[in-house]
């Protein structure tokens, strides 16, 4: 990740820190998050390691969701019990 801005900072925005730009499930968070920022000196620097350590889970989770990969092949019952 190479804008943290766009989850941290006064400027955050569900149009441009979210996928497809949909609202956030919890948008009191960010204004919250942005309240404490002055106590949190590595918040950012915290969202980018966080982020940059789970593309490769993403990357292999989008894998796996591909036509023919093992989630997209799974039955039914499967993806309930998952």
């Amino acid at each position: 990740m190479n804008t943290p801005d766009l989850l941290v900072g006064s400027k955050v925005s569900h149009t441009n820190g979210a996928l497809y730009g949909q609202e956030w499930e919890t948008p009191e968070l960010f204004p919250t998050v942005e309240a404490m920022a002055d106590k949190m000196p590595h918040l950012k620097q915290l969202v980018v390691v966080l982020f940059n350590g789970a593309k490769e889970t993403w990357k292999r989770f989008s894998s796996e969701s591909t036509p023919g990969g093992i989630i997209d092949e799974a039955i039914l019952e499967e993806k309930e019990l998952a």
